[in-house]
């Protein structure tokens, strides 16, 4: 008995540990509503982050970033397509990719504006789901950006294996568990909001990674099973992305988590290397446009001894893109489409 009673003393005394922690210093929930034209949950309104890095974000009514009233008919608008990383609350709509970009083409004379369809927790597979939708409500538009890493290629919940070919139809359901969000947003138990996200009641759908591979669940060192196995669900992924942008440019953004700090020391190389490459390498046979971020990054660590991901409050080069990262993608994107007026052939 008197075990139970110090076990649950400890739940207490632990829950209300994290309670003071999240409304002290972790980010704010996301408003996420559901759209029932896109079938899906969109994020509206505000979200400011505080704990890594710090900043705030806008959304329009459709979830749409980088821009707060209607589109302009004299600019031709790059939509950058991502997760937490692109959704840029870590450093606020001034310092995000889609208005760096936008302020790049201005001083150099292009009518181009970006603007951003993200949302943490998407993956290319739910991109694919959400296109249809938003390519119908952005006119003049002149790319589709993805950025992505390893793990929003790999098989997952949403796009089901089914003799190697994606089933890239999402089924979302609106749990009763949302009912607590204006408890949640109340009191900012951002902790208890995460532990829902994973066991996946805000999304109703499974999210299991690596796919083939089997049990890895972390992002860090990995064992993946051999390119070969992932090649036929690539090729089918990458037909299915093609299809579903009804003709428009896409462009993909290959982004690592390197360099970074091991042991005391900054290495550059990719954990994950090999398997980005071998994806890549798919993306040029089926003629998909793909840019590599990693010398990018790792030249910009060289020349400053600064990192692209990592924030004064968190630990250096770990954890989303600061200021400097979303400079450098912004840049990156931008030349890209200047250099590149018109999409690559594919490679034979």
């Amino acid at each position: 008995m008197r075990v139970l009673v110090l076990w649950v003393l400890g739940l207490v005394i632990a829950t209300l540990l994290v309670w003071a922690v999240g409304t002290a210093g972790i980010s704010e929930v996301s408003n996420r509503q559901w759209n029932e034209l896109v079938g899906d949950y969109i994020v509206t309104g505000r979200r400011s982050a505080v704990g890594e890095g710090r900043g705030t974000v806008c959304f329009r009514d459709d979830g749409i970033q980088g821009v707060s009233g209607p589109f302009s008919p004299d600019e031709q608008h790059v939509v950058f397509w991502g997760d937490s990383f692109v959704e840029s609350f870590n450093v606020g709509d001034e310092k995000s990719l889609y208005r760096r970009f936008t302020e790049l083409a201005r001083a150099e004379g292009y009518p181009w504006r970006a603007v951003a369809v993200a949302q943490s927790g998407r993956d290319i597979s739910h991109h694919i789901h959400l296109m249809p939708f938003y390519r119908e409500r952005i006119p003049n538009l002149k790319a589709h950006v993805l950025l992505f890493s390893v793990w929003d290629v790999l098989p997952n919940g949403r796009t089901l294996l089914e003799d190697a070919r994606p089933v890239c139809r999402w089924a979302p359901r609106r749990p009763g568990l949302l009912r607590l969000r204006p408890a949640i947003q109340a009191y900012r138990l951002q902790t208890f909001w995460e532990l829902l996200n994973l066991m996946k009641t805000s999304f109703g759908g499974l999210r299991v990674r690596p796919g083939p591979a089997g049990t890895a669940t972390g992002q860090g060192d990995q064992e993946f099973e051999s390119a070969d196995a992932y090649r036929p669900f690539w090729r089918e992924l990458l037909k299915e992305l093609t299809a579903q942008a009804g003709g428009q440019r896409v462009v993909l953004m290959y982004h690592p988590r390197c360099p970074q700090i091991k042991r005391g020391r900054i290495v550059y190389a990719d954990d994950n290397a090999r398997l980005a490459q071998a994806f890549m390498q798919v993306c040029a046979e089926q003629g998909v446009e793909v840019l590599d971020l990693t010398r990018t990054f790792a030249d910009y660590t060289r020349r400053t001894s600064r990192f692209a991901h990592g924030f004064s409050d968190t630990f250096p080069g770990k954890g989303h893109w600061n200021e400097a990262g979303h400079r450098l993608i912004a840049k990156t994107a931008f030349q890209y489409l200047v250099d590149h007026p018109q999409p690559k052939a594919p490679q034979e």
